[in-house]
């Protein structure tokens, strides 16, 4: 997992998007550790996938300067590799970029990507879990 969430932050940094054919990589390579049973229960993995991804492609759509459809996607890929952990990797990297975000403003940012928070997240999940 560490590897696609190394390549999504350095795009999303440098580019501010989340190239689709990384966040496929990444939930072929998902589902295939699930197969070869390496991977989170592929029952636990698709339905955390499922359960955030579909509401946050659903935000992406509403407000789309205000969350990336890759971010969305990206949070899909992640609960594939940890399953329900994928929620305590959101919360942090929700909290992480607030603080970056207000922090950013002073500065006058606009925006940040998100995709690095995300992967610090997920990371950190699995570090705590």
């Amino acid at each position: 997992m560490a590897p696609v969430l190394a390549a999504a932050s350095w795009v999303d940094v440098r580019e501010r998007r989340i190239p689709n054919g990384l966040n496929l990589f990444g939930a072929g390579l998902a589902l295939s550790l699930i197969a070869l049973g390496l991977g989170k229960s592929s029952t636990s993995g698709l339905l955390w996938a499922v359960a955030l991804g579909v509401p946050l492609c659903l935000l992406s759509l509403a407000v789309p300067k205000g969350w990336g459809m890759g971010d969305s996607k990206l949070t899909a890929v992640i609960a594939l590799f940890i399953g329900p952990q994928v929620v305590v990797a959101f919360v942090l990297a929700c909290l992480a970029g607030l603080l970056a975000a207000w922090a950013g403003r002073r500065f006058g940012l606009e925006a940040i990507p998100f995709a690095p928070f995300l992967a610090a997240g997920a990371l950190a999940a699995v570090a705590i879990c």
